[in-house]
């Protein structure tokens, strides 16, 4: 009898094959099914393991890889008396707007836009393994603050429009990108692998998918700023860790439990109130558009 699947369909063992290979897409954007499978594959058939991969995209269970460098994205956090919504739907439209959500709660707005260098610090946060640990039992146990994402240097025109091309890696071939760029594949290999170095590749991991969470975002200040990325790595899904003006900016999901929102407010005003985190602001974003 086939073993039964979690709310999105995956065994423990296909979500493991999963997280796997998020882990070594990381280090690989462009690494093929096969490749994995002969490499770090679970299972004896490599159709088993592409099959769990290819379902994996479909139900949203993961997304990327995507190629990022620090290349000036201005952050604002805002408390507007302006309809949320509304400027929602105005800064979707702006070119410049790389991420933005409406939010209900502490901050109505948060926007972050091609202009002045201010984000120090992103990161799409794998999961270590398919742990039981929920949101609400986080410690931020080790002190330090986390370095900044330098501007890339040392791009010429084409070291660009190599990273522009390939900010999805998997979904462009060196051979179309060299009819894009004119010139040959080779060279364009040379250019995507130079830029590599300067970019974080990052995937996200959702076990019940994106759609079966929460959106949860925390703003706060921290002389644990390690503690706290270290201490996402045990969930069982993906965080998003942003940092700019020295305040971190948290999205997290939810699990879709009662009263699961009022237990993670809980637990960082506590964390607040003992002097681990300052300046809490908690939020539930309502509206979101993402090409970051």
């Amino acid at each position: 009898m086939p073993k039964k699947g979690n709310y999105s369909g995956f065994t423990d063992m296909q979500l493991e094959t999963v997280l796997r290979f998020c882990k070594k897409t990381v280090q690989d954007p462009k690494i093929t099914y096969s490749n994995f499978h002969r490499r770090f594959g679970t299972y004896n058939r490599r159709c088993t393991t592409s099959d769990a991969i290819c379902k994996a995209y479909e139900k949203k269970v993961i997304f990327g890889p995507t190629l990022f460098c620090n290349n000036n994205i201005e952050v604002e956090l805002m408390k507007t008396e302006e309809s949320p919504l509304r400027l929602f739907r105005r800064k979707k439209k702006d070119p410049t707007t790389t991420l933005c959500m409406a939010l209900c709660g502490d901050w109505s707005f948060v926007l972050f836009r091609r202009g002045a260098n201010i984000l120090e610090y992103f990161n799409s946060i794998l999961p270590n393994s398919l742990s039981n640990v929920k949101i609400e039992q986080l410690e931020f146990r080790e002190k330090g603050k986390l370095e900044r994402i330098e501007y890339p240097h040392g791009w010429d025109e084409i070291d660009w429009s190599v990273y522009h091309l390939f900010r999805k890696p998997r979904q462009v071939s060196f051979f179309l990108a060299s009819k894009e760029l004119n010139m040959s594949w080779k060279s364009v290999q040379q250019h995507y692998e130079k830029i590599l170095k300067q970019c974080k590749t990052y995937m996200s991991f959702f076990p019940l998918g994106h759609e079966g969470y929460s959106y949860f975002l925390a703003t706060f200040r921290t002389d644990f700023e390690i503690g706290v990325e270290n201490a996402l790595k045990r969930l069982d899904r993906t965080s998003f860790l942003y940092k700019a003006r020295g305040t971190i900016i948290l999205l997290l999901f939810t699990s879709p439990d009662p009263l699961a929102y009022n237990r993670v407010s809980e637990r960082f005003e506590e964390m607040e109130e003992i002097g681990i985190i300052h300046d809490l602001r908690v939020c539930i974003p309502i509206r979101w558009h993402d090409i970051f």
